[in-house]
């Protein structure tokens, strides 16, 4: 009876030993798992950054390898140029107002290293500078035709006015057919008869 209950009591501390063992166990790979999950998700985090890392630098790569390869102060000049030529383009039409500023545009491009003109043409600059010498063009054959209209308006021929015709500063009188017949509107001074054009105080011109 006595060793029966020795008996008891040691089965009943190894369960209690096993016991507590088995859950200290459970307890701590509980915390392992834990840790695992907590480390699986700190790389995924880690991954996703970097893959977001890798991105951002091929984005940056894309937009700014012009400046990797032809340097900033190139670039900004053919950024300069373009934008310049961009508010151009963004008017009607150009006119002489902006002959300047294209003259400034061609002196810009034309400083351009080879690499620069690979980037940018001269074409729409080619279509402004067209532009404008057409612009003078027109401007002076408008010039010359409206000259040529005063001559014409200052001349008076006295064959539609009177067959005598005088020069009020000289006080000659001139027929058809001599040589200063034709004169300027602002001295001539008509009449119908010589006749009339000496009573008036004029004489005869000798040619």
């Amino acid at each position: 009876m006595k060793k029966n209950r020795i008996i008891t009591a040691v089965l009943v501390g190894l369960v209690a030993i096993f016991g507590v063992v088995s859950a200290s166990e459970i307890s701590q790979n509980s915390t392992l798992k834990e840790n695992n999950t907590k480390i699986s998700s700190q790389l995924k985090d880690t991954k996703n950054d970097l893959k977001q890392t890798k991105s951002s630098y091929a984005d940056y790569k894309e937009n700014n390898q012009i400046f990797l390869d032809y340097g900033t102060d190139a670039v900004s000049q053919i950024k300069d140029f373009q934008n310049k030529e961009n508010a151009l383009k963004a008017q009607d039409t150009v006119t002489l107002s902006d002959k300047e500023e294209i003259q400034a545009l061609r002196k810009l491009y034309n400083s351009f290293d080879k690499k620069q003109k690979e980037l940018v043409d001269d074409k729409t600059l080619i279509k402004f500078e067209e532009a404008i010498k057409a612009e003078e063009t027109k401007n002076a054959t408008a010039a010359a035709e409206a000259a040529n209209s005063q001559a014409t308006t200052d001349t008076i021929y006295t064959k539609d006015v009177g067959q005598i015709v005088g020069n009020s500063r000289s006080k000659i009188y001139h027929v058809p057919g001599q040589a200063g017949y034709h004169m300027s509107g602002a001295n001539a001074v008509y009449f119908n008869s010589e006749e009339e054009a000496i009573a008036a105080g004029y004489r005869k011109a000798l040619r």
